[in-house]
């Protein structure tokens, strides 16, 4: 049994199970089967993937046979990821292990309700970009977190009121990025990226804090994000929470094709 409570890992994970909705929406649609759900966003990286849901019914073993097979055969995402919360322990390890996944990010789920923000006011107020300049954002922000743009999927979403794409600037260029994606009431944080030579001075906390504030005036109630070991104290700080690790798998054999 985990050490964490089950609505609060179910909240800092819907904050990406909002953004895969959204964006699978605009591409291939999502579907729920027997034990996972499927997001099909093939412009992305990141957001194209099966989810496991601890909903199942017949064996895990089955249900993680059938998943590979389909990735195999292209009929599925080749990622594949979860919450310790539905599948603790290390069977679900081994089974992936045996039909060629390898573990590509573990990463903590975190969230607060957004009245319990730690925040003060930004010495800069970043900006939102505009579709003429997302393609720069994205290249900022795939550099930074070590992985392909995600700009044939996000332009998409540049003209959605639900999706928020800050920009820090210095001398016009962007160095600092963060999505926040409003859903009702809640709220979710992606993409956090600073360049390198211009971390350590308060970027993405200005970032965060503008986050907070939008999301707060469309009266979103709480917050959430996965957060990455280096992430994690910056989070903390504002008042976030762990809920629980987020594990995320990928085929082996589809690697060098992402």
């Amino acid at each position: 049994m985990s050490k964490y409570q089950n609505k609060e890992i179910l909240l800092a994970v819907s904050s990406l199970i909002d953004l895969c909705e959204l964006l699978a929406a605009g591409s291939g649609g999502f579907c729920h089967e027997d034990g996972f759900d499927v997001y099909f966003a093939p412009e992305t990286f990141w957001y194209h993937r099966v989810k496991l849901n601890g909903g199942l019914s017949d064996s895990l073993s089955t249900v993680i046979d059938q998943i590979a097979d389909d990735a195999d055969a292209g009929l599925l995402p080749a990622l594949l990821c979860y919450s310790e919360i539905d599948y603790p322990g290390e069977t679900l390890t081994a089974l992936l292990r045996n039909r060629g996944y390898i573990l590509h990010t573990t990463q903590m789920a975190m969230y607060m309700p957004i009245s319990s923000a730690v925040v003060g006011r930004p010495c800069k107020l970043p900006e939102i970009v505009g579709c003429n300049e997302l393609k720069k954002w994205c290249e900022l922000t795939s550099s930074n977190l070590d992985k392909t743009s995600e700009y044939d999927g996000f332009c998409r979403l540049a003209n959605n009121d639900s999706c928020h794409f800050l920009a820090y600037k210095e001398n016009h260029e962007i160095v600092g990025g963060l999505l926040l994606v409003c859903r009702g009431r809640h709220a979710g944080v992606h993409e956090v990226a600073v360049r390198e030579e211009y971390r350590g001075q308060g970027i993405a906390s200005n970032l965060l804090q503008v986050a907070f504030e939008i999301a707060s005036k469309q009266g979103c109630e709480d917050i959430s994000l996965q957060a990455s070991e280096m992430g994690e104290p910056l989070y903390s700080k504002f008042g976030m929470k762990k809920a629980g690790l987020f594990y995320a798998w990928i085929k082996e054999s589809c690697w060098g094709n992402l």
